[in-house]
């Protein structure tokens, strides 16, 4: 073998093993990254909403207060998947809301409940530390007149835990 086949043989064995150790690493350093999920805690800063007044018979503004807080913390990972978030009431056991990873910047989750699942939504934006959730209760399941509840929109903002 010549000397110049010897040294491109050898670029050749160095190289690959250069680029071998280099993906097992950043392997390494994925699962590492999603095991130590991020968490959140999110105060509401403003409400809206509406009630049906059945003297009236007619949807109205209501009053809410802003005085909402919920954490976005990991739920369950999945080997080589995303992070799966939820979302919870300060104080509650269960995440009624569930997410799933990021898409792009945002953090889009849902009550997945059996009957309506779209009657809930939580969106989460990672680099302005804002969020939007919003209840859309009776509004969507009755025709006319109001099902004893109160569709409402929270703004809010979230800090790092």
């Amino acid at each position: 073998m010549s000397a110049k086949r010897v040294g491109l043989a050898m670029v050749l064995v160095v190289g690959a093993s250069l680029l071998s150790y280099s993906s097992a690493q950043g392997a390494i350093g994925a699962t590492d990254s999603t095991q130590e999920a991020e968490r959140w805690l999110c105060l509401v800063e403003k409400a809206a909403g509406f009630r049906f007044d059945s003297s009236a018979g007619e949807w109205k503004h209501a009053a809410f207060q802003a005085s909402g807080k919920y954490l976005i913390i990991p739920e369950s990972q999945e080997r080589g998947q995303s992070i799966q978030y939820g979302v919870r009431e300060v104080g509650e056991s269960f995440s009624p809301l569930k997410c799933g990873g990021f898409e792009g910047n945002l953090l889009y989750c849902e009550n997945k409940g059996i009957l309506f699942p779209f009657l809930e939504t939580f969106t989460f934006n990672k680099p302005t530390l804002r969020f939007i959730h919003t209840y859309t209760g009776s509004w969507l399941e009755e025709k006319s007149g109001g099902g004893g509840d109160t569709p409402f929109i929270e703004l809010g903002r979230c800090s790092p835990l």
